[in-house]
């Protein structure tokens, strides 16, 4: 078993390669979707809220996955 300081370590690097992992990942997409409207393609980004309109009721439905839903919309 690992001692305290070494989880506390462990635990410490596996929060940062999260942190750098998002950032390149951003990165990655950034230069992905710059690269094809260079290339001419057309990059559509929807309005996302007539979506969320439209499956609102269908939560009332299903109450017992209510805290499920809220974490997903938290998600940005």
């Amino acid at each position: 078993m690992s001692s305290p300081e070494d989880q506390k370590l462990i635990s410490d690097a596996a929060a940062e390669s999260v942190a750098y992992e998002k950032k390149l990942w951003a990165d990655f997409t950034a230069t992905s979707l710059k690269e094809l409207e260079e290339k001419g393609v057309v990059i559509s980004k929807p309005d996302k809220e007539p979506f969320r309109q439209a499956v609102a009721p269908m939560y009332a439905k299903f109450p017992e996955y209510k805290e499920i839903v809220a974490q997903i919309q938290a998600v940005k």
